[in-house]
């Protein structure tokens, strides 16, 4: 039962529509009678019968409530709601409240657990003694096999093959024989079959399959329990014979519960260029905007409303700094500055100071650029050794000088380290070492001033081999407007 409560004091014109199930009734006038409003909404399909009470009309000062009560609808019903308004009132703005006034608790399963229900067509294949209801015991058209139509309640049988023997061990052979709920049941004290764990169905031959939270589901309270466990996740169909879910395209997991990644280059997940990660995994994969690692938890709290998500959408976590999209299948191209601009920019310049407890010879260092670490260096190494370290990272072309006694890791040294092909923002080194206590300080001495542009903006990049087709008079530069390497489109070759 429910009760709307619709307010509209002083002079109250205009009326309402109500929907229920996503179907919704035609205006009804503000003074409405019961009857009226019954009408109304039994002219729904999604309704049945229905008691209506009313003392007075619809809507008046809010001390006459609208009583409902459904009396063929099983189960805990959904609130109606109103979907349209067009009450106005001399005074106060008209409100319309619906409560809940008593929860439905009639049965409200499938095929009333007394027929099977035909996927195909939809309809109930009733077991014998079971015909269609009006949903109140009566002879209906609900096709629901709630009219009992004989005097023997029993619960349905399963037809299984049994061993047939004399009692003395030995096996004369196999019959067959109709078992109450089959090999996966029970028969309850309602003549209704209680299945063991793993089974379902009305007469328990049914494999249940794997429950998941709903990628789609309707929001019973406000921004909290729209994604409640479902079979396959709302997102696949049930095999009732081998309790597995068939995902729909683009879901995977034993119960449709995560997005599958894409399939790029060769046919291969991430075209084999990165890894399927979730949202979780990919926030601590996070970087800031020189490309340092900037992890983020996303997910803390298991299941909750806001990241619900968090180990279910999925999509392609890039391996390689030479490839990007969606599927991880382009390959990115040089970058670069146009030639007007690249011979006045400045490189960036970083400065490290390193000073160690321990003897420079007997203390690890390791260099830390963009989430990449070098391998072990040690405190005496020179800047040559320094230098094939960095750009074995991926620095690029850099230059490296040490003051002082020339070695990386002495008290009062200095590093600089020049970066002659990372333009823009570049990450800031770090210094650590795994063996010893060092002192270490790291400045922007000099910041990049250099455009980094997609072949110098004067080319198109192929995102499939990853060259840049450059423009008629320009061809590949060294990043300082000369002709080098770079392949960025960079150099002027005076052509034009």
């Amino acid at each position: 039962m429910q009760e709307v409560t619709c307010t509209c004091d002083g002079t109250c014109a205009g009326g309402l529509a109500f929907s229920f199930r996503g179907e919704v009734t035609e205006v009804v006038a503000y003074n409405a009678n019961a009857a009226t409003v019954e009408a109304a909404l039994e002219q729904l399909s999604t309704v049945g019968d229905i008691s209506v009470s009313l003392t007075g009309s619809l809507c008046d000062d809010g001390s006459n409530a609208l009583s409902v009560t459904f009396l063929t609808e099983p189960g805990d019903v959904p609130p109606l709601r109103w979907a349209y308004s067009s009450l106005t009132s001399s005074s106060a703005d008209p409100t319309v409240d619906v409560v809940e006034v008593t929860k439905g608790t009639r049965e409200n399963v499938e095929c009333n657990n007394r027929g099977r229900c035909n996927r195909v067509s939809g309809f109930c294949e009733c077991d014998e003694g079971y015909k269609s209801s009006d949903g109140a015991g009566a002879k209906g058209t609900r096709g629901d096999c709630g009219l009992l139509n004989t005097t023997t309640v029993a619960c349905p049988s399963v037809l299984l093959r049994t061993q047939v023997g004399a009692g003395d061990g030995e096996i004369d052979g196999y019959g067959f024989e109709e078992v109450p709920c089959g090999r996966f049941g029970v028969c309850g004290s309602n003549s209704t079959c209680r299945c063991f764990d793993g089974w379902t169905g009305y007469d328990c031959t049914k494999r249940q399959c794997p429950l998941g939270l709903a990628w789609f589901d309707e929001a019973s309270t406000a921004d909290e329990t729209a994604h409640l466990e479902v079979e396959c996740s709302n997102r696949g169909i049930c095999n009732s014979k081998s309790g597995a879910c068939e995902c729909q395209t683009g879901f995977e997991g034993a119960a449709c519960q995560r997005m599958a990644c894409p399939v790029g280059r060769g046919g291969a997940t991430c075209s084999s260029a990165g890894t399927c990660e979730s949202m979780r995994v990919h926030a601590t994969r996070h970087t800031d905007e020189a490309g340092n690692p900037d992890p983020v938890q996303y997910g803390a709290i298991f299941h909750g409303a806001a990241t619900w998500d968090a180990d279910r959408v999925r999509g392609c976590l890039c391996t390689s700094d030479d490839v990007f999209g969606y599927d991880c299948s382009l390959r990115r191209c040089a970058t670069g500055a146009p030639p007007g601009t690249a011979s006045s920019s400045l490189n960036e310049v970083q400065t490290l100071a390193c000073s160690s407890a321990d003897a420079a010879a007997a203390t690890a260092v390791e260099l830390t650029f963009r989430g990449r670490t070098t391998a072990s260096l040690t405190g005496d190494s020179d800047a040559a050794a320094v230098e094939v370290a960095l750009e074995a990272l991926g620095a690029g072309d850099v230059d490296v000088a040490i003051a002082g006694s020339g070695t990386l890791c002495d008290s009062g040294d200095h590093v600089s380290v020049t970066f002659l092909e990372q333009f823009g923002t570049v990450a800031v080194l770090s210094i650590a070492s795994s063996t010893s206590i060092v002192t270490v300080e790291v400045n922007q001495t000099q910041a990049s001033t250099q455009l980094d542009l997609e072949c110098a903006a004067l080319g198109m990049c192929d995102y499939d081999t990853g060259i840049c087709q450059c423009f008629d008079g320009y061809t590949s530069s060294d990043g300082k407007a000369r002709m080098g390497s770079l392949g960025d489109c960079g150099f002027d070759d005076g052509t034009n």
